[in-house]
């Protein structure tokens, strides 16, 4: 008799605390998920500072707003990389002697997104803009040695 009550009573014990279990998992998923979406306002408030700096002429600045967009985007996206391949041909037409790494992370930027997003009509204008712009990079030199 005593053994069923301990048992009864370890059992509601149980049930309480999976009850609780099941909130905090539930609190756990919600903030998770409030955690993406506030990632997700950052990165959109950032690349929308960068598209301004664009639009000033304030390239290198755009540049940084992209990088700080891609790390709270938690990767880069169509967006993001366009704009920042753009800023970078605009730097490097205000000054084309003076960074090969600039032109390279440009080239390899260009190279991929026209790679990637070949076909996708939804990006079709900002794939043409990136083509035209590679285009541009063609005409540098393909090394540092030759850079230099």
């Amino acid at each position: 008799m005593m053994k069923a009550k301990l048992d009864d009573l370890f059992q509601k014990r149980r049930d309480i605390f999976r009850g609780k279990g099941n909130c905090l998992l539930l609190f756990i998923l919600l903030s998770t998920f409030f955690v993406k979406i506030s990632f997700a306002q950052l990165a959109k408030m950032q690349f929308e500072d960068a598209e301004a700096a664009y639009n000033e002429g304030k390239y290198a600045e755009a540049v940084k707003l992209l990088d700080e967009a891609e790390r709270s985007n938690k990767g880069a996206n169509p967006p993001i990389m366009y704009l920042r391949i753009l800023s970078r041909v605009e730097l490097i037409k205000q000054t084309p002697e003076k960074d090969f790494d600039l032109i390279d992370k440009a080239r390899k930027e260009s190279n991929l997104f026209l790679k990637t997003y070949n076909g996708n009509a939804q990006l079709e204008d900002k794939y043409r803009e990136v083509y035209q712009a590679s285009k541009v990079l063609k005409d540098l030199p393909l090394t540092r040695e030759a850079f230099e």
